[in-house]
Parts: structure tokens; C-alpha cells; sequence
């Protein structure tokens, strides 16, 4: 087998690892420009196929968010000078329909030339937007109340002692506005837990409604 071969041989097998495995590649000549992406990369945005994407840097550049743009690129740009052992980030990209994907992107150099300098880098894509989804939701969850929204007893305690600070050090005022509802449990006998659960949401959003940006809101008990 010639070296041609093997090199045919790897490249199909690569083709087959990343084919199976769902990730986009993309490799960048950092001297002309050019980036070679395969169809994987676009279907993750929407789209049917790379030849929909022209193959410079500006590709994948406008379609980052633009609060997630600069660090990508400083990412990059890190791995490049040498201050990091890989370009490794997670940031959010425009898709065809107008929304954003969580996108993991990880790469390194792996072509110098004869005086050290990179000149080729090569990396994967990976969706993880629903991974991103569900941290989001056990986050949410993790300092909420689940009926109402509001934040829950926890949140609030952490709260508490962080405000509680900040007056002892500033040498101002805080206040707590204690709210419960007179004969709540008379409610739920006569009525349901149903209706129980409808009116403390409503309370909820009359709350929600009447305190400024700087205030937290909590369920701190059942009707409290």
C-alpha cells in the first residue's frame, strides 16, 4: 500500500469517526484564509450543506452570537500565541430558522512551519444545546419555587445573608416585608388544592407586580 493509500485510508476512516459521531469539522489555513467544513458543520445551523457557506473565517465569525463573538476569537487567538494547550469554548450560533444552538468548539494547531509558526488548525463542532437546556432548568429550579416562580427559601436565604453584609459595610437600612394569607388552609378544605394552587399563583404575580427591579421576591412557606 503506497502512502497515497494510507492517506486515502485515514482520511475515510476520519470521514466515518466524525460521520458517526455527529461532529462538525472544520480546518483553517491560517495563512490563506480558507476553511474546509464538513456538511455535518452546516446541518447543525439548519442547513443541508456546506455549500451553502462560503469557506473563509467570516463564516463562522457572523454567525456567533455577538455577545459570545469577541471571546471566541480571543479563544482562538490564545491557542495561536501559545498562551493555552487548545481553543476550547462554548458559545451560541445563528441557525436557519432564526434561533441560537449551543455550540461546543474544540481545536488545536496542527501544522506548523519551519520557523514555529502556526499555520494550520483543525477542530469539531458539537451541538449541545439541550445539554445546555437541561443545566438551565436544574439551575431555574435549584432557586425557584416551583408553583409560583417566585424565588424559594433557599435563594432567599442567600440573599438575606448577602444584603445583611453589604448593610453592615455601607451602614444602611434594609427592610423585610413579611406577607401571609389569613385562613389559607380554609381555602384548600373547602375549595381544593386546586384552587389553593391558583390563588397563591395569583398572589405571586400581584407581588411580582408591585416591588422594584432591586427587591427579591420568595415563597418562603406554604402561604408565606
Amino acid at each position: 500500500m503506497t502512502k497515497k493509500d494510507d492517506l486515502l485510508l485515514s482520511e475515510q476512516r476520519l470521514k466515518m469517526v466524525l460521520e458517526g459521531s455527529g461532529l462538525g469539522f472544520w480546518d483553517w489555513n491560517i495563512e490563506t484564509g480558507e476553511v474546509i467544513r464538513n456538511d455535518r458543520w452546516a446541518q447543525m445551523l439548519g442547513y443541508s450543506s456546506i455549500k451553502e457557506f462560503e469557506n473563509n473565517t467570516d463564516t463562522w465569525t457572523n454567525f456567533i452570537h455577538p455577545d459570545d463573538r469577541d471571546a471566541a476569537w480571543q479563544s482562538i487567538n490564545n491557542h495561536i500565541e501559545g498562551l493555552t494547550s487548545a481553543h476550547n469554548m462554548e458559545y451560541r450560533m445563528l441557525t436557519k430558522d432564526g434561533n441560537y444552538k449551543w455550540i461546543l468548539d474544540h481545536a488545536k494547531i496542527v501544522q506548523f512551519d519551519a520557523n514555529g509558526k502556526p499555520v494550520r488548525m483543525s477542530g469539531t463542532h458539537l451541538d449541545i444545546t439541550r445539554r445546555k437546556q437541561i443545566e438551565n432548568e436544574l439551575k431555574y429550579m435549584a432557586s425557584h419555587d416551583h408553583l409560583t416562580g417566585l424565588y424559594n427559601r433557599h435563594l432567599l436565604t442567600q440573599q438575606l445573608h448577602d444584603e445583611i453584609k453589604r448593610a453592615l459595610r455601607y451602614k444602611h437600612a434594609i427592610s423585610i416585608f413579611m406577607l401571609d394569607i389569613d385562613h389559607f388552609k380554609s381555602i384548600n378544605d373547602t375549595y381544593g388544592h386546586c384552587m389553593g394552587d391558583s390563588i397563591l399563583c395569583d398572589f405571586a404575580k400581584v407581588l411580582e407586580s408591585s416591588i422594584r427591579n432591586t427587591d427579591y421576591d420568595a415563597r418562603y412557606g406554604g402561604e408565606e
